[in-house]
């Protein structure tokens, strides 16, 4: 509408991963800035846009307490994992903070600040402390942006170290 007002308008951005492939092909559109796309998290897997191995990245975490046979503790709290996004509810209904590569049957239910607590329903959670767990962030935008430092892997071996350059960087 502005254009028909004869407001010059050069660049008309947008973002969204979601709607990245849509907002593509609209009229007037010159940019598009997707940007859990690259990676893909667990809130794009609940909402149908990718697959769980669609998602490349993966936080690890150490097991460093036991002490119930229903949960653990690991070294990963709201410091390492993102809390943006409401737990159980619309619209991506997200059961605890990422998603426990190793069995979906256990939950990341709480975070302090340096700590997780990984729970399961069953009789034994099935891990002991010094197991490393890998993780897939419910968020992992605001995952990223907490870590100084990304680790690029290819079948299993450390290929390179990224410097996470734009950290905390807000323009």
């Amino acid at each position: 509408e502005l254009r028909k007002e004869g407001v010059p308008i050069e660049d008309v951005s947008v973002g969204s991963t979601p709607t990245a492939a849509y907002a593509a092909g609209v009229p007037g559109v010159t940019e598009i800035r997707p940007g859990t796309y690259v990676y893909n998290d667990i809130m794009t897997v609940n909402l149908g846009i990718c697959s769980l191995e669609d998602c490349a990245v993966r936080v690890l975490t150490t097991v460093v307490s036991r002490p119930a046979d229903d949960y653990a503790v690991i070294d990963g709290g709201n410091k390492t994992f993102s809390t943006d996004a409401a737990l159980e509810a619309f619209p991506y209904y997200l059961k605890g903070y990422g998603r426990i590569v190793q069995d979906e049957r256990l939950t990341l239910a709480k975070l302090s600040e340096e700590h997780g607590i990984i729970k399961t329903e069953e009789r034994s959670i099935g891990l002991n402390t010094g197991d490393i767990i890998s993780i897939i962030p419910n968020h992992v935008c605001t995952t990223v942006n907490l870590h100084d430092t990304a680790y690029l892997l290819k079948n299993g071996r450390i290929m390179e170290e990224m410097p996470v350059a734009a950290r905390g960087r807000v323009y």
